[in-house]
């Protein structure tokens, strides 16, 4: 509940003011959307790494076209498949992650783990 500007949560007899973090992770769960979903605001295509696009093409057993340099245009189609684009042209933080030479500089703490896994989704390495 939300009283003189501020959010209130109740746990069991207890009422307590929610921080900026929790109401924002509250929001995020309550709506169903994922974090890497949220547009990474101030960033574009233009930012992105075409040579990251063009490997991640490759392993995923689509080769067409990658030998051709990636142009923007090409990006955003790539962008929009794996729904990483917004409506209004806006990048996901997920493309961020995935495709800028640079994700922890725009991202604060980003890192990502990979890994490999069989067809019974056991982790291979």
């Amino acid at each position: 509940m939300f009283l003189s500007g501020r959010a209130w949560v109740k746990s069991g007899s207890t009422t307590r003011s929610l921080s900026g973090a929790e109401l924002r992770e509250r929001i995020l769960k309550d709506s169903r959307i994922s974090w890497t979903d949220l547009p990474a605001d101030g960033i574009g295509t233009d930012d992105l790494s075409p040579e990251a696009v063009r490997h991640f093409i490759r392993s995923s057993g689509n080769d067409a076209n990658v030998s051709e340099p990636i142009a923007e245009g090409d990006i955003r189609s790539v962008l929009s498949h794996l729904d990483m684009i917004k409506p209004d042209g806006r990048i996901s933080k997920a493309a961020v992650l995935l495709f800028h030479p640079e994700p922890w500089r725009v991202v604060r703490g980003a890192f990502l783990m990979i890994g490999e896994f069989s067809e019974k989704d056991d982790l291979m390495r």
